[in-house]
């Protein structure tokens, strides 16, 4: 979902300078005290809305830029949805720790339009010498033994990211009767504990439904 497009960009286009900053951080991917820039920038509304002939939405262009500072003008990542924005938008970057060695990760979350809860994540981080994103494994394994045979689950949200874990809350369905809409089986949380370089699935619990207030 999200690629790094810095290739694209390697005839010297930058796109994004014509966006307004969204957030501008700081970030120590080698622990060495000299932090790389991260500018998430975005043009149009800050949301998808309706445009005034009330027939079409007006999606905004996300860009995610990495570069090794403000006066080096390749930038060494960029995250965007210039190819498909009416399908996936920025929600947020963050400053993370996931590691004790003095290195900081950078966290970006994406999120889906549309009524399936969708989401991505991308862990930035120096992994063999160069940025790349932290492998996340699947937790369809560690959740299929606390699920009965007329359940499933497709649908997701990202509850909590931490610089000691990401926690995931897997939506449960009835097979049977329950639309995209509305699960009605609770949910199961896993845990995805930050390793070397990847995430591995830690405690993983179900909950019941939660009671609609009367």
């Amino acid at each position: 979902m999200m690629p790094n497009r810095a290739s694209a960009h390697s005839g010297g286009e930058q796109p994004w300078l014509k966006c307004g900053i969204q957030e501008s951080l700081d970030v120590d991917f080698e622990g060495n005290g000299r932090p790389y820039l991260v500018e998430w920038r975005r043009c149009g509304p800050q949301r998808a809305e309706w445009k005034p002939d009330g027939k079409t939405i007006d999606y905004p262009a996300h860009h995610v830029v990495v570069m090794r500072n403000a006066q080096e003008a390749k930038p060494l990542v960029v995250f965007d949805n210039a190819d498909e924005p009416s399908l996936l938008y920025i929600e947020s970057i963050r400053r993370m720790r996931f590691t004790t060695d003095g290195r900081q990760q950078l966290v970006v979350v994406a999120g889906l339009y549309g009524t399936g809860a969708g989401w991505d994540l991308c862990a930035l981080g120096i992994l063999d010498g160069q940025l790349d994103c932290w492998a996340r494994p699947g937790w369809e394994p560690a959740i299929a033994p606390l699920m009965g045979a007329d359940e499933e689950s497709w649908k997701s949200r990202l509850s909590v990211v931490a610089d000691d874990r990401l926690l995931v809350e897997a939506l449960i369905y009835d097979k049977t009767h329950d639309g995209n809409c509305c699960p009605s089986r609770g949910s199961i949380f896993v845990e995805l504990r930050p390793g070397n370089g990847r995430f591995d699935v830690g405690r993983v619990w179900r909950v019941p439904p939660r009671k609609e207030a009367r």
